[in-house]
């Protein structure tokens, strides 16, 4: 699994743009928090560095499914699209709930 992430990324530009922001917007959220939270620290970071991941891992399955999907016909185009939409949405309502 490892090696065909890194193979999707570095066959994609704009993947590895998009990783590259949210990786640079998490680090300057938390030097943010380290300048205006004293309390909480660690709790406001773990939720942060959490979250980041969690984009990560939907960035690189959106980038998946839109190159599963590019080479289908549009009907199953269509259909395989919501699947991997739903799934997703799926996952994250599953993350949002075990994290409270």
């Amino acid at each position: 699994m490892k090696k065909r992430i890194s193979e999707m990324v570095s066959g994609n530009l704009t993947l590895c743009e998009l990783l590259t922001g949210i990786l640079l917007f998490g680090l300057l959220c938390q030097i943010a928090g380290c300048i205006f939270l004293k309390e909480n620290l660690l709790y406001h970071s773990v939720g942060l560095w959490l979250g980041a991941v969690v984009a990560m891992l939907m960035a690189v399955h959106m980038n998946a499914s839109i190159q599963k999907v590019v080479v289908l016909d549009v009907d199953s185009a269509e259909k395989v699209s919501r699947k991997d939409t739903i799934l997703r949405y799926f996952a994250i309502v599953i993350f949002l709930f075990s994290s409270v």
